[in-house]
């Protein structure tokens, strides 16, 4: 299982998503060949995305929802990482016999 991640991407940013004013042939063949999301809901920062991704779970949920500086410099609500005991796709993964 192979996950890609674009960063900053809108709703029509490939050809296969619509787009005519862009050129992505190597997305578009790997939407043709896997898996493309048509409907999601994702947070509006990059950390609380990713856990969502990473766990299945509402960032609220899983206690990632601010963006989060890797220095830490900032206030400890801000700083929070995601808790250790949350179930993520790669322990699911192992435990169906997948190596993570």
């Amino acid at each position: 299982v192979v996950i890609f991640l674009t960063d900053d991407q809108g709703t029509l940013d490939a050809n296969c998503y619509g787009s005519t004013d862009l050129y992505t042939p190597a997305m578009d063949s790997l939407a043709e060949t896997g898996v493309r999301f048509t409907q999601a809901y994702s947070h509006t920062v990059c950390c609380p995305a990713r856990a969502l991704l990473m766990t299945g779970r509402h960032p609220q949920r899983s206690g990632v929802v601010h963006w989060t500086q890797g220095d830490r410099k900032g206030s400890d609500s801000q700083n929070r990482n995601m808790a250790a005991s949350e179930i993520t796709i790669a322990e699911v993964l192992k435990k169906a016999g997948y190596a993570t």
